[in-house]
């Protein structure tokens, strides 16, 4: 039985090429999808277990949740609300640091710094997403992205300046957004982080996330 990927519209407007997604659970399976539907430049093959004889780049994606409890999180006089700023990309695509789209090879160039500067804009741009600072006199050290959706806190970026890492910079932006959470009534924040990103998954679990699903996605590329 043929396997077809599913188109994704934004991927692919994003790239200018056709992407495509397919979940398969076995070798067997890769050998069951078609590539000839569409004209797919690449394809991300997700699946739950590592499959050897697949010779691609892959990454683990790993996401986390954790409930929010009433009497937790504070505010912070050093954590405002964010603006449009240059200075501030370079803390943004220090988020994206691991990221897939940043360690492929056979990305484009500044795949990562386009798609994170999206995610920037749609930060400070949309309605249901906010970008918050942590801010000192000597500047901004660290900054949080979050979505508020169907009753969900969604943390869509977290960075920490790396010159002032080990700092509490982290914990009092995490400790914000559970104040933020208990403001406006949610109780469960949920986040996708790298399996490559070592350092985030050990602040994520010392923070009280749970993983809860762990796929790998392999990337496809059509010669």
């Amino acid at each position: 039985m043929e396997i077809f990927p599913e188109k994704l519209d934004w991927d692919s407007s994003f790239f200018g090429f056709n992407v495509g997604k397919v979940f398969i659970r076995s070798q067997q399976e890769w050998s069951c999808v078609s590539l000839n539907e569409i004209d797919f430049s690449l394809i991300y093959v997700w699946t739950d277990q590592q499959i050897p004889s697949l010779d691609l780049f892959y990454a683990e994606r790993l996401t986390y949740e954790r409930k929010v409890l009433s009497i937790e999180g504070q505010t912070n006089k050093n954590i405002r609300k964010g603006k449009r700023s240059d200075f501030l990309l370079p803390l943004v695509y220090q988020a994206g640091h691991k990221s897939r789209f940043h360690r492929d090879p056979k990305m484009p160039d500044r795949t990562m710094e386009r798609m994170y500067s999206i995610w920037y804009d749609a930060c400070l741009s949309s309605q249901d997403h906010e970008l918050w600072c942590y801010e000192e006199e000597e500047g901004i050290k660290g900054m949080i992205g979050l979505q508020w959706k169907d009753d969900h806190c969604y943390l869509v970026l977290m960075a920490t300046d790396q010159r002032h890492r080990a700092e509490g910079i982290g914990t009092a932006l995490m400790n914000f957004i559970f104040y933020s959470c208990n403001e406006k009534g949610i109780d469960k924040v949920s986040l996708v982080t790298q399996g490559a990103n070592t350092i985030a998954r050990s602040f994520y679990t010392k923070k009280g996330f749970t993983l809860v699903s762990k796929p790998l996605v392999y990337h496809y590329w059509k010669d």
